[in-house]
């Protein structure tokens, strides 16, 4: 079975590109954090601010009246969407079970709450609210790898208006990317795990994904107007946890490691983020992260105790190399899909 990731890169812009490589969130929540992260409460409704209806377009001088909710997205990037096109082998192995009636009450319960805590992306989030021009989501400087240095003192104001629009834009592209991995992963682990309660909840967790998917789409592609490809880091680890044939190792990937690493870098805009779009973007998704890493270390508590020294030395290998690409996932070059260019460590699974 072939696997495929869209990942659209950088926009068509009328502005000098400006690269900036963003900082690492080094952050990992502890586990007992996720024991009842699901509880998370809804965050209130976002309140306007007033001077924030201001788009970016306008700021940047470009033709504020072209029709931008017509445009598809592929013309908002600088690279041919076809060269950044991504298939690979994902050596997936479908499992079906009769049995019905041997399930978890702790993954019932999250199944349970994965029902009940739906929300429409469209409806939930008050899009009528902006972006600010000056500084998208209302961060501090200080975020910015750069700030305090030379070259960021002799940067003019416009300037740094662009490197706070293409840094943060690039964060959350990162996000984007990362949600899509994650809805193919949860898809593959509905055909592959072998019990129906896991089954059940993961089901709940590929709408979840889908709808991530959609808030951050739509956030770039209206309000930001920029988006960045996916980085060599990221894609490195989602294939090599993909193309894995074993289902731990799609949960070992993706819901312990990246969604325990998204949760972390999410809540941080939650807190920090002065812009009500912003902040109630990253507190709805995650509110459905909390439960998706829950969902990750439930499972897998019961499983591996069962593998041999062997086979837990293995994971513990792929969890070091793992870190190290989730470390390198905003300092990398853009992936551009080519080995000869970008590189390659991926080595192939069983």
């Amino acid at each position: 079975m072939y696997l495929e990731i869209v990942a659209p890169v950088m926009i068509l812009n009328r502005m000098d590109r400006i690269r900036v490589q963003s900082a690492t969130v080094s952050c990992i929540a502890s586990a007992e954090c996720f024991e009842g992260a699901s509880d998370i409460s809804s965050p209130t409704p976002p309140v306007a601010v007033g001077g924030l209806k201001v788009r970016f377009a306008a700021a940047y001088s470009l033709d504020v009246s072209r029709q931008r909710s017509a445009m598809s997205t592929m013309y908002r990037y600088t690279l041919p969407v076809e060269q950044t096109k991504w298939k690979f082998d994902g050596r997936t192995e479908t499992c079906f079970t009769w049995e019905y009636d041997d399930q978890r009450a702790a993954l019932l319960q999250l199944y349970d709450k994965g029902k009940k805590q739906q929300w429409d992306a469209a409806e939930r989030i008050d899009w009528s609210l902006d972006l600010d021009p000056e500084n998208p989501m209302m961060l501090d400087d200080r975020v910015i790898p750069i700030f305090g240095t030379d070259i960021w003192n002799r940067m003019t104001e416009a300037e740094r208006r662009q490197v706070r629009h293409h840094l943060q834009a690039s964060q959350i592209s990162q996000f984007m990317h990362g949600e899509q991995g994650a809805l193919i992963a949860t898809s593959k682990i509905v055909q592959t795990v072998p019990d129906i309660d896991s089954k059940f909840y993961a089901a709940t967790q590929v709408m979840d994904e889908a709808r991530h998917v959609e808030a951050y789409s739509r956030l770039l592609h209206e309000k930001f107007e920029l988006a960045y490809p996916i980085t060599h880091g990221l894609s490195a680890l989602l294939e090599q946890g993909l193309s894995d044939s074993r289902w731990d190792m799609t949960y070992l990937t993706m819901q312990i490691l990246i969604e325990g690493l998204a949760l972390a870098a999410f809540q941080r805009i939650r807190d920090q983020s002065k812009n009500p779009l912003a902040a109630a973007v990253n507190a709805y998704v995650m509110q459905d992260e909390a439960r998706h890493v829950a969902f990750g270390r439930i499972a897998l508590r019961d499983y591996y105790p069962q593998l041999s020294e062997a086979e837990r030395g293995e994971r513990e290998e792929f969890v070091v190399e793992a870190c190290w690409h989730m470390g390198d996932r905003f300092n990398s070059g853009w992936d551009c899909r080519s080995k000869s260019v970008c590189g390659s460590s991926i080595s192939p699974r069983r």
